[in-house]
């Protein structure tokens, strides 16, 4: 199954699912397809993509993609940064758990894990930008208040050790 069928697939089916909070992590659960994978593990290009479709059934199912219609922006990918500790083998079956994880003045973070028979397998962090039609900077918090969480951002601990992850001290 090739990337933009993956997408169309997880976003039908995303919209048919229950809603979450803004707080609660999504669950996806996914299989390793035999051309995600090379002879027999997953290739690492496709870390992204599985970590991706978390993204968008957490933002279909918290609300954000139904602010982002109606705002007319886009949130724009920024950086992820991928661990991985042990790969996917052909025909897995794995979870891909997806929540936001803080926000600062400029970026909203978000958390993503692939865990598989109760192991995890590899985490990513990936900040986004949103921006509006003209280009224009929405303010995260504007989008986590549409989204329906709280406006406040997280302790600053939690902001630091996230951009430490990405290699910087602010943004």
């Amino acid at each position: 199954m090739n990337r933009f069928a993956r997408i169309a697939t997880t976003v039908a089916h995303a919209s048919r699912r229950p809603k979450i909070g803004l707080y609660a992590p999504a669950e996806l659960a996914l299989r390793v397809w035999p051309g995600e994978a090379d002879y027999r593990y997953v290739h690492h290009s496709v870390y992204p993509l599985y970590m991706e479709l978390g993204r968008w059934d957490f933002g279909i199912r918290c609300g954000l993609a139904r602010f982002m219609i109606a705002r007319r922006c886009a949130g724009i990918l920024g950086s992820q940064i991928i661990h991985c500790q042990r790969p996917l083998a052909r025909f897995q079956r794995f979870v891909v758990h997806t929540r936001a994880a803080s926000w600062d003045d400029k970026w909203l973070y978000v958390e993503t894990r692939l865990e598989a028979e109760g192991k995890p397998y590899s985490w990513g962090c990936a900040r986004v930008l949103f921006q509006d039609e003209k280009g224009r900077r929405v303010e995260p918090s504007e989008v986590i208040r549409a989204a329906g969480g709280d406006e406040r951002p997280a302790p600053p601990s939690v902001a630091a050790g996230l951009l430490a992850q990405f290699g910087q001290t602010s943004i």
